[in-house]
């Protein structure tokens, strides 16, 4: 049995706040692999991890180790695996006889993809930022619009402004995103009908532009301005796309 550990600060409402987490949730749903969720708030991560003995994922300016979600541990042979990555090659190895997410021969190529999303995250973690402490206790919140402040180098109002669906923010973002939609549109008879990455099937690299969508779409909500304005990025050519990830964004 998988056990998948995601982060969430408002268990009352289980949601992922984090677009790397959703990528693992999208490759154990895609793969239709029997797991339960563990829900983890963002500042017990560190503790957390180092108590089940999950490994780090990278290393600080200082050294130390740093302890990140999205994690997995598998029963069946007492195992942690850490980074969205590393787990979808698990996952491809540990079953087999399900889609894989890293077709053979293309782990290069899927290691490129992701490298792709870390400046998109850097434009869009701050704008994110805001619904995800509106959604937490007033402690927790002031708590962390300090840690935002200091992460993102603003006030707390500089912050909430930047995050409003008009703000140059959001461009910002689509444009970045838009880099990977010239490459699906470039596809060729070759990869096959369908509007996946790689064609007809999904892949690692649907699950990172996913993460994305689905973390914006959760957090802000629906119906808010800021969802309105993503949904319709690019004219509204990513439509299909998401609503085709959509079937694979249960929180089991």
């Amino acid at each position: 049995m998988i056990t998948f550990y995601d982060i969430n600060d408002n268990i009352q409402s289980p949601v992922s706040h984090s677009p790397y987490c959703w990528r693992t949730r999208i490759c154990l749903n895609y793969k239709q692999i029997a797991y339960r969720t563990e829900w983890v708030r963002y500042n017990d991560i560190t503790a957390f991890a180092k108590e089940k003995g999950i490994p780090p994922t990278a290393v600080h300016s200082d050294g130390s180790p740093r302890y990140t979600l999205p994690a997995i541990y598998d029963s069946d042979n007492d195992s942690y695996v850490s980074d969205s990555f590393k787990i979808a090659q698990y996952l491809d190895k540990k079953y087999p006889d399900t889609p894989r997410l890293v077709p053979e021969n293309t782990t290069a190529l899927h290691a490129a993809w992701e490298a792709m999303y870390n400046p998109i995250h850097g434009k869009l973690a701050p704008l994110l930022e805001v619904a995800v402490i509106a959604a937490l206790d007033p402690v927790s919140a002031e708590r962390d619009k300090k840690q935002a402040e200091a992460s993102f180098k603003m006030s707390w109002q500089e912050i909430v402004k930047a995050a409003e669906p008009d703000q140059e923010g959001w461009k910002d973002v689509e444009k970045a995103v838009a880099l990977w939609l010239n490459f699906l549109d470039n596809r060729n008879a070759t990869d096959g009908e369908g509007i996946w990455v790689m064609g007809s099937q999904l892949s690692f690299a649907d699950a990172v532009i996913g993460g994305v969508f689905l973390t914006t779409k959760v957090l802000w909500g629906e119906n808010s301005g800021q969802w309105k304005e993503v949904k319709n990025w690019s004219g509204g050519k990513w439509a299909d796309y998401i609503g085709s990830l959509e079937k694979y964004s249960a929180a089991l």
